[in-house]
């Protein structure tokens, strides 16, 4: 059988993927033939002997861009799959997988390509929690869509990263059984020992560390956190440092760098709230750097705006036995509420952020590593999990 990986991104965890893939398919020979159709920029952890690396030209991927101006989720969803099937009619493969489903969840339902197809669906649909017409119409176009593509029975395997409650709903919904859970993997890291995150900012002693790490967005909650400053008063935001941390879009990099270094309005009252002690660093982590922040934080912040899907920062909280800040429903908020440890919010909104920082620095939270959970979310186990489907 010759299956083909199909990523022309490197954004996120899809590295972490790949070599987790590449390495399972080393450390365990069999007579599949593997094809990874990857970003340009892709270098491979490990071994690659008998696989096929067929790294896609920036000018090819040119069209994949998402344009900051918005674009057709229809078009872009039809000539990402446009591109992955020259490939996969180059390679005469068997099977395609898409490691993020969404790029041609469109698309896959209005072709049939002869080849069996699976992926990962990212943030599978759920009922609009807010009843305005926006979140209705998206909530009916991601409905019809998934209805769509679940008519394609050239569909093999859609996989859903840890929720095996949203893969039984869905399948139940679609009277189908494509729909499986997937272990997303926690990646095992080693911190850079020469780095100290209080030492390279200069953090008081008495300031708590409370980071807002990886890539930075507003669905990421991260101008809700810098909203929620003006709820505090002078002797909260004496207590902590915020340290935020990543790779951030324009939008979120600009509202920060604009941020005002004035004492900040409080929300209904004349009086200012006190200084913010704000750290900001735009760029790229090596994994060992971003492993010594969150280790050496006191606090991890993540109050995100959409719930449903998984999130690698709920496993890099519970590997490091750090406590989260994030909405208590939804995946990321179960996962913690059962492994790790959390202060909890209701919805992802300033006025609710900044209650959850008062309360974290009303307390010393502990927190301790779930083995658990960790063993259960191996690279290993996703890589295997996701093969044994593919060719079963």
């Amino acid at each position: 059988m010759r299956i083909l990986f199909f990523e022309p991104h490197i954004t996120g965890h899809r590295i972490e993927y790949l070599n987790h893939l590449i390495d399972y398919i080393q450390n365990n020979p069999s007579d599949h033939q593997y094809i990874f159709v990857v970003h340009s920029g892709f270098v491979p952890a490990g071994l690659t002997a008998g696989l096929i690396i067929d790294p896609l030209p920036d000018s090819v991927r040119a069209d994949l861009r998402v344009d900051p101006k918005g674009n057709n989720l229809l078009i872009r969803s039809i000539k990402t799959f446009k591109l992955a099937d020259t490939y996969a009619k180059k390679h005469t493969a068997d099977h395609v997988c898409f490691l993020n489903f969404n790029d041609v969840q469109f698309a896959l339902g209005l072709f049939r390509p002869k080849y069996s197809v699976s992926g990962i669906l990212y943030k599978p649909f759920a009922s609009p929690e807010h009843h305005n017409l926006s979140n209705w119409l998206n909530y009916r176009r991601k409905r019809f869509q998934t209805w769509l593509f679940t008519r394609n029975h050239q569909i093999k395997s859609i996989f859903v990263l840890n929720d095996k409650m949203a893969a039984d709903f869905l399948n139940r919904s679609f009277n189908t059984q494509i729909f499986e859970m997937l272990p997303d993997p926690v990646p095992v890291l080693t911190p850079d020992p020469s780095f100290n995150l209080r030492e390279k900012f200069n953090i008081e002693s008495h300031r708590k560390i409370f980071l807002h790490i990886g890539s930075l967005t507003r669905r990421k909650g991260t101008l809700g956190i810098l909203e929620a400053m003006k709820y505090l008063g002078e002797d909260e935001l004496d207590k902590f440092s915020l340290v935020i941390l990543g790779q951030a879009d324009m939008e979120v990099d600009s509202a920060i760098r604009t941020y005002p270094p004035q004492p900040l309005p409080r929300p209904g009252r004349g009086q200012g709230g006190g200084y913010v002690s704000l750290i900001y660093q735009n760029k790229f982590l090596t994994p060992a750097i971003f492993k010594s922040c969150i280790d050496q934080c006191d606090l991890l912040l993540a109050p995100y705006r959409y719930n449903e899907s998984s999130s690698g920062i709920a496993g890099h909280a519970i590997a490091a036995g750090k406590p989260l800040l994030g909405v208590r429903k939804g995946l990321l908020g179960e996962t913690i509420a059962e492994h790790g440890k959390g202060i909890f919010i209701q919805e992802a909104t300033p006025a609710e952020i900044s209650d959850g920082i008062r309360r974290a620095l009303a307390v010393e939270i502990k927190a301790s590593i779930s083995r658990r959970y960790l063993e259960q979310h191996t690279g290993a186990i996703f890589a295997g999990n996701l093969l044994k489907t593919i060719t079963g």
